[in-house]
């Protein structure tokens, strides 16, 4: 599944609406509300940013890249 679809549909969608996430116009970037990324654990976050990169990887890893 395209990771941009992945994020932007239904999850991103709700989170957005509740102001915790949101992304730059050209969708290069998704941000967390800097009051959310500041209550989680330094754990927690190095938690997101591998779930991130590993994502990333596998998109690239598939082909699409």
């Amino acid at each position: 599944m395209d990771i941009q679809r992945l994020l932007l549909d239904m999850p991103f969608k709700k989170f957005a609406q509740r102001g915790f996430l949101s992304h730059d116009r050209d969708l290069a970037r998704l941000r967390f509300a800097p009051a959310l990324w500041g209550r989680l654990t330094a754990a927690d976050r190095e938690h997101v940013r591998k779930a991130a990169r590993t994502a990333i990887e596998r998109y690239f890893d598939s082909g699409r890249g």
